[in-house]
């Protein structure tokens, strides 16, 4: 049966083209997609290109620019919606002429565009070109031949006042894409194309849906980022990796080291690595992964440290993209033929080879490393998840081989992969310490060892020293760190090789020992002292400071003094990490485990008392319900209070997965689907929302609030696992004695992006948190003139970090370097003179200030100042144009100096401005509130709210002036400010009272929220009087939003405002608010409600009406609180199925709040699951004229005998001949 569309309403066909202009939309996105590094930018509806205005693409260099006008026509079949030259050179009758054509329209708006630049112009239509004109179109180019165009058409063109030349350049160049996809065809293409781009159905409905969203905003320009978010683009995430080698690593042997390297560089396929546990295998891996060069290096390690052994890195899933994740980033060029797929886990064998073949043409390696294979079994009893990852990584291509690093395996823990690829694998053994290998260490710790006194020198002691410990070790690096370090501890104020070398005969004898031997002999000569601490350690899951190790001691009847000697007795077998002790080497934790396995319940109970009684809070909160079978009742507040306090996702997630497989064994099903609603919520924030910008006012909040003193202690420690704004806060938080290893962490993510294609916007973003943490004085001056000199945006941009933070000592330093230029030297000078103003001291005696704007409003003092340019910055409006801020900044206190200071000037600049007459009348206006004799902040404020609030959004046309328009809400805040400062003779004059803030929120570019957030930025909150924070957090917490996910950002910086006052309650709870609306729905659809519907397919019919009793009501005002998500169809679908007595109460339910769409796709299913075994089952599919309901059929091929149905409702809709008439052909 074929269904053919004929007529429909004049709405109805409006719709229909836009829908169809959406369509090409989002075609054109899918192309960015497909190809990234070619274009920069989207966007849609742009005002300044005239008719061709629909759909516009930037390209990457942004040389180039795309323009795509769109059309639609309902019938395109119809000779009498054929475009025609007298259909394309129609001219309506205006009021007093005739208008221009529709090809002028497209001819002017050309030349126009073409002018400015490099553009392509296309048609894109659904409709035909008659004959005449479809002779001259090349179907190739898309072209009409100019050449062919008849000479009466020309004419009338040059009528309309084109040259001949203009007309040649338009036909040369415009593209008629005529007869294009249907409606139906083109969203079927478009699903096709997303689906190989490796996105899902749901993906074109959310672009859709997301697209309308930025043409009603009238967001600009669209970056590949928003595309690939609204399409819920994966985003690879990445484990950490950097396993830690000791500084005095040395390699084991230097000829076993060549003969890995030749490997690597061969056709090998794969090599193992065995060795004992703490023989170095692991640092061996990383060893050659960090002096390695050239090739692509990635790896995993199962193992990093006892403090981060966490389930998710035995994922072969996880494992899997985070080695894509690592491939992409350490060589994009490797993949760039595929990568601008939506990645996932099931394309990694793609990726894999596709990057090894790139290797191959390069000469290069691809070089997998996995680590740890021993760990697996001993964590989960199982090979399964190391074959999975395996599996995926054998047979090895061309161009890329395999490190494996394990303890021998054998039988069962022997992975099944080595059973089938045998003969690819070389086993190799990593050797132990040779004597030149132990001579090495001992040189790398000569600090602590002296073998340069006379008497070692003369008596040979070193090398007798060498040897002993080659014979006493066999040369085993664990046994020989631990047997050095347990001498060093035993003779801490006499360290030389002659003490050492007596310390260890005494101790040891001569009896060589193994790491196993070395466990047993260490525990036999302990104390029970320092074996209880060693099962208490054993059998914890953190690491121990060491007063926590000494009163647990004491707790448990043992004196101070023992405990501090049973402690020094073993301290050798440990390392401090940040001030806390962890066992050097995991191989003595799982010694000491399966030695005093029979004692764990004991040791559960005496750590779960010592929690109770002495743990910090964050242990208490972590690890108390791990040693009783109890729930930390992980709910919605539990969740908040975790977040409130600044606890990590991942222990949060940990924990509501340990409760939620508790409610799971105890058939609690409620709590179970509560609890993994949660998981689903955290795991999928970054889908939903930009956290970027909420996450480091949430971090700061913690960090203020101080609801867990350890909070700094444990981001450190978590340095690798921090969002870059999370690390941007913990960095302004710590003293400056603790930023090394953050700075270090952070300088490592900006060379990693920097190598990545796809990343610019978060290098970008990388880049201004680096101006920001070195306005905060964290690096040396000297290193950044140039950066000052080279670019004045980066000069801007640390100045005002450095305002921020008070940083008056680095100012004057930069001024008294001959090596800055006068524009950094001003704007420095100008900041310079606001602190001066704020911490009363004389600026102008400070070397290398110069006299600026800002000198001259606060001093009255006349000067010479060069006006800003008079052309207006372009940039696209709803971006966040740092370049017009600046300019807009300058222009605002040029002309407040000017209009007293050089009146005449000023006119001559503003006349002079481009754009429109808008940009000259809102500045002319600007003018009139400095140009007063009564010149006060007050009457500047007064002022401007009677200028600007005339001033309307709908009269502003040109691109330029929107740009401005969205600026002065973030620049005039800043202004009021700064001028605040300025004019203001003391203290008590730059507090802002509850009245004047009001007044200020009249003005039309400034709001509660915008104020607020330029205080924050440039910690000018502390002007802010008591009563106008209240006002502020009670404007701002009351504003109404749609969105309540993305409202959350509000109240976060609500709670900053009052954390930075030292208000902990206030701040407590705006934060709480914060974070209850952002992990709540947002404007994305939520997915998870469908899941519930779906659930539905595996429970028996019987217990559908209680699964659903709510969830019919719900999928209904779901668009209440939610995108407008229509789940009401997927519900009808499973309930006409399962309980069709259900699809009828919904039927009328939607009948009632009329709702008849939704009301008729219930009917249709219900019409669908009927028999026809009787007539009143036929009777009521007869009923049904839906023609949903036939496509339905036709789509299902219905074996429907009831050809009278179909031919009484086809001659019904005849008769009717309402909204649409359809032809039905059997």
């Amino acid at each position: 049966m074929a269904i053919q569309e004929h007529s429909t309403s004049r709405s109805g066909a409006r719709r229909s083209g836009d829908d169809y202009q959406d369509l090409i939309a989002i075609e054109v996105m899918l192309e960015f997609l497909e190809s990234p590094q070619s274009f920069s930018a989207v966007a849609f509806e742009v005002v300044e290109k005239g008719s061709l205005d629909d759909v516009v693409r930037y390209s990457a260099d942004g040389q180039h620019t795309d323009l795509y006008q769109v059309k639609y026509t309902l019938h395109p079949n119809d000779e009498n919606d054929e475009y025609t030259w007298d259909r394309l050179l129609f001219r309506a009758a205006g009021k007093n002429k005739l208008l221009p054509s529709l090809l002028s329209r497209w001819i002017s708006s050309f030349i126009k565009c073409y002018n400015d630049g490099h553009v392509t112009a296309c048609l894109k239509t659904n409709r035909h070109f008659d004959m005449q004109i479809d002779a001259i179109h090349d179907k190739s180019s898309k072209l009409i031949s100019y050449e062919s165009i008849p000479t009466d058409v020309i004419a009338k063109l040059k009528e309309e006042n084109f040259s001949i030349e203009e007309i040649k350049l338009f036909f040369d160049n415009f593209k008629f894409d005529v007869n294009y996809l249907s409606f139906d065809v083109l969203q079927a293409s478009l699903i096709s194309k997303l689906n190989r781009l490796g996105c899902n159905e749901d993906a074109f409905y959310f672009l859709n849906q997301k697209l309308h969203q930025w043409i009603r905003s009238g967001t600009a320009r669209i970056n590949l980022q928003q595309i690939r978010a609204a399409c819920n683009w994966h985003q690879l995430n990445s484990f950490d990796e950097n396993f830690l080698i000791p500084q005095d690593y040395v390699v084991p042997d230097d000829d076993f080291l060549k003969e890995i390297k030749k490997i690597l560089v061969s056709d090998a396929k794969c090599v193992l690595i065995s060795a004992s546990p703490g023989a170095g295998k692991s640092s061996f891996i990383s060893y050659l992964k960090n002096t390695w060069e050239n090739d692509i290096f990635v790896r995993h390690h199962y193992f990093l440290s006892i403090d981060k052994n966490i389930a998710s890195r035995f994922d072969h899933r996880e494992i899997i993209e985070s080695l894509m994740h690592d491939i992409d980033t350490s060589c994009p060029e490797s993949i760039k033929t595929i990568s601008n797929r939506n990645q996932s886990v099931r394309d990694f064998r793609n990726l894999y080879e596709t990057a090894a073949a790139y290797c191959i043409k390069k000469n290069k390696k691809l070089i997998v490393a996995i680590d740890g294979l021993d760990h697996v079994w001993r964590n989960r009893a199982s090979n399964s998840e190391l074959d999975c990852l395996l599996q995926q990584l054998f047979p090895v291509p061309n161009g890329a081989i395999i490190i494996l690093g394990s303890q021998p395996l054998s039988g069962e823990r022997e992975p099944l992969i080595f059973q089938n690829f045998r003969s690819d694998i070389i086993h190799k053994e990593l050797p132990l310490f040779n004597r030149q290998a132990i001579d090495a260490w001992l040189k790398k710790n000569e600090s602590l060892i002296s073998k340069t006194s006379s008497v070692a020198n003369v008596n040979g002691e070193y090398n007798k020293f060498v040897e002993k410990l080659l014979n006493i070790s066999s040369g085993h690096p664990l046994v020989l760190r631990y047997i050095v370090q347990g001498a060093l501890n035993a003779s801490p104020n006499d360290i030389s090789v002659y003490t050492l070398n007596r310390q260890i005969q005494n101790f040891l004898g001569d009896i060589p020992r193994d790491i196993e031997n070395y466990y047993s002999f260490i525990r036999g000569k302990c104390s029970s002292c320092a074996i209880f601490l060693l099962k208490c350690v054993c059998f914890s899951q953190w690491s121990w400071k060491y007063e926590d190790l000494i009163n647990l001691a004491i707790q448990n009847s043992y004196s101070r003094e023992a405990a501090e000697f049973g402690w020094n007795e073993v301290r050798h077998l440990f390392k401090n990490v940040r001030d806390e002790w962890q066992f050097i080497h995991e191989s003595f934790l799982l010694h000491l485990r399966k030695e005093y396995e029979s004692e764990k319940v004991k040791f559960d109970e005496t750590l779960r008392t010592w929690l109770n009684d002495f743990g910090s809070q964050y242990l208490k909160w972590r690890y108390f319900a791990e040693y009783e079978e109890t729930l930390n009742n992980t709910g919605k507040e539990w969740c908040i209070n975790a977040l409130l306090i600044g606890y990590s996702i991942d222990d949060i997630t940990h924990l509501i997965a340990r409760d939620a497989a508790i409610d799971l064994r105890n058939r609690n099903f409620r709590n179970f689907a509560s609890k993994s609603l949660w998981l689903e919520y955290f795991s999928n924030r970054y889908n939903f929302y930009d956290v970027s910008s909420i996450e480091e006012i949430w971090t700061e909040n913690q960090l203020l609030l101080g609801l867990d003193k350890q909070l700094p202690e444990l981001l450190q420690a978590n340095k690798a696992t921090l969002s870059n704004e999370q690390l941007h806060a913990l960095i302004n938080y710590v003293e400056k004695n603790d930023k090394g290893e953050l700075l270090d962490e952070f300088i490592d993510r900006i060379e990693t992006k920097s190598k990545s294609r796809h990343r610019h916007d978060e290098l970008n973003n990388l880049y201004d948190i680096l101006f920001d943490i070195w306005g905060n004085g964290a690096w040396n001056v000297d290193k950044w003139i140039d950066n000052f000199n080279n670019s004045k945006n980066v000069a801007q941009k640390c100045t005002k970090a450095l305002w921020k933070y008070n940083n008056t000592v680095t100012i004057r330093n930069m001024l008294s370097n001959d090596k800055l230029n006068d524009s950094s030297r001003e704007t420095l000078s100008e900041y310079l003179t606001l602190l001066s103003i704020e911490h009363d001291f004389d600026s102008t005696a400070i070397p290398g200030f110069i006299s600026n704007v800002y000198f001259s409003l606060a001093t009255n003092e006349n000067i010479e100042l060069c006006p800003p340019t008079t052309e207006t910055p372009e940039s696209a409006y709803g971006e966040n144009n740092w370049t017009t801020k600046q300019w807009l900044s300058q222009t605002l206190f040029y002309i407040a100096w000017a209009s007293s200071n050089n009146p005449r000037e000023l006119d001559d600049f503003i006349n002079n401005l481009s754009g429109s007459f808008w940009v000259k009348d809102i500045f002319t206006q600007i003018a009139d509130l400095f140009a007063k004799k009564d010149f006060t902040y007050q009457n500047v404020i007064s002022n401007a709210i009677t200028v600007f609030n005339h001033i309307e959004n709908a009269d502003i046309d040109k691109v330029q002036d929107r740009n401005i328009w969205q600026c002065l809400f973030s620049c005039w805040p800043i202004f009021l400010i700064k001028l605040k400062i300025l004019l203001s003779q003391n203290e008590e004059e730059r507090i802002f009272s509850v009245d004047e803030l009001k007044l200020i929120l009249k003005v039309k570019f400034c709001n509660a929220e915008n104020f607020l957030e330029e205080l924050l930025s440039c910690k000018r909150d502390i002007y802010l009087s008591d009563e106008a924070c209240k006002f502020l957090t009670e404007t701002i917490l009351n504003i109404p939003c749609d969105c309540s996910g993305e409202q959350g950002s509000r109240p976060s910086r609500v709670a900053l405002m009052w954390a930075r006052r030292g208000d902990i309650a206030r701040a407590k709870n705006a934060l709480y608010r914060s974070i209850d609306l952002f992990y709540s729905y947002g404007w994305h659809k939520d997915g998870l409600f469908y899941w519930y519907i779906k659930a539905g397919d595996v429970f028996q019919s019987k217990d559908i009406p209680e699964l659903y009793g709510n969830l019919i009501k719900a999928s209904y005002y779901i668009g209440d609180y939610t995108d407008e998500g229509d789940f009401s169809e997927a519900m009808s679908e499973l309930l006409a199925e399962k309980y069709p007595s259900a699809s009828l109460a919904f039927y009328y339910f939607l009948l009632t709040n009329n709702s008849y769409r939704e009301a008729e796709h219930i009917f249709n299913d219900f019409c669908l699951q009927l028999p026809l075994s009787a007539e009143i089952e036929r009777g009521v599919i007869r009923s049904n004229i839906s023609v949903n309901f036939l496509h339905k059929i036709s789509l299902e091929k219905k074996q429907i005998t009831l050809w009278i149905y179909f031919r009484r409702s086809w001659l019904y809709l005849q008769r009717k001949r309402t909204t649409t008439i359809w032809k039905l052909k059997p």
